[in-house]
């Protein structure tokens, strides 16, 4: 799971990989996939990219030699259907960073990494593209009380 950009620019089949730019001209994505009518491979108006901090953020990596692995933070959830926006907590695997820094079933997860979280595809994207290792606070409601937590990610198996 990585944060993508939706757009109506034109990608079609075989130019993935093509810059997204804005108004201005700043390259803030890479043209990765297209949504079809589902008979043929032609556009039906809805295109994705993958944000340019992301890719950057890969390639720096790619050109430090370091690991490409993707980090995990040990929790199961989903988007609540109501409500505040976050990621609420359905499981906590024993041993793995979550139940090692205190979340708990129930939980609502709605910052990580110091970036807002909306929904469980948001936490996964931001947890995901961490370094394994990495320690991140993790801000949750719980009772009606927010709170924060550090969890030293693990790399995902």
């Amino acid at each position: 799971v990585v944060a993508m950009i939706q757009t109506d620019a034109a990608i079609n089949p075989g130019n993935s990989g093509g810059a997204l730019a804005d108004r201005q001209g700043r390259v803030v994505g890479m043209n990765t996939s297209i949504r079809t009518d589902g008979t043929s491979n032609s556009n039906v108006g809805v295109g994705f990219a993958i944000p340019s901090d992301t890719f950057l953020l890969i390639a720096e990596r790619i050109l430090a030699g370091e690991s490409l692995e993707l980090a995990f933070l040990g929790v199961a959830g989903e988007t609540p259907l109501v409500g505040e926006p976050g990621a609420l907590v359905n499981e906590v695997t024993a041993g793995m960073p979550a139940d090692v820094a205190g979340l708990e079933v129930g939980d609502l997860i709605v910052e990580g990494a110091a970036q807002p979280i909306g929904s469980r595809l948001e936490l996964a994207a931001v947890i995901q593209v961490q370094q394994p290792g990495t320690e991140v606070v993790i801000e949750f409601v719980r009772d009606g009380e927010r709170l924060r937590a550090t969890a030293a990610l693990t790399a995902l198996d």
